[in-house]
C-alpha cells in the first residue's frame, strides 16, 4: 500500500474524532472520539518513524497506545463517578457539581 492511503486513513480518523469531540456532550462519546483521534496519531507516528528508518518505531506506537489506555481508564472512572452523582453523563452537569461545592 502506498503512503497516501495510510495518511488518508489517519486524516479520516482524525476528522471523525474531532467531529465527535466537537458535536457531543455525552462524556463517553467524547472519550471514544478522543481515542479515535489518538489512534490516528499512532498510525502517523508509526508510519513516519518507519519511513525515516527509526528501528523502534513500533515501540513508540505501543507506548502511546498504553498511555492512551491509562487515560481511557481514568476517564471512564470519572464518567462513572459523574453518573453516580448526577444520574447522567452529560458534560454540562460538571458545572452544576462545581457550583454545588462553592
Amino acid at each position: 500500500m502506498t503512503l497516501s492511503i495510510y495518511v488518508g486513513l489517519a486524516l479520516t480518523l482524525l476528522a471523525i474524532g474531532l467531529y465527535g469531540l466537537i458535536s457531543s456532550k455525552d462524556m463517553l462519546k467524547i472519550l471514544i472520539s478522543i481515542e479515535i483521534a489518538i489512534l490516528a496519531s499512532i498510525i502517523l507516528i508509526v508510519l513516519f518513524a518507519s519511513i525515516s528508518g527509526v528501528p523502534y518505531a513500533h515501540v513508540l506506537g505501543l507506548l502511546v497506545l498504553f498511555v492512551s489506555a491509562a487515560e481511557t481508564a481514568m476517564s471512564a472512572a470519572l464518567a462513572i463517578l459523574l453518573n453516580r452523582e448526577t444520574g447522567s453523563i452529560d458534560v454540562s452537569k460538571l458545572k452544576e457539581l462545581r457550583e454545588e461545592t462553592s
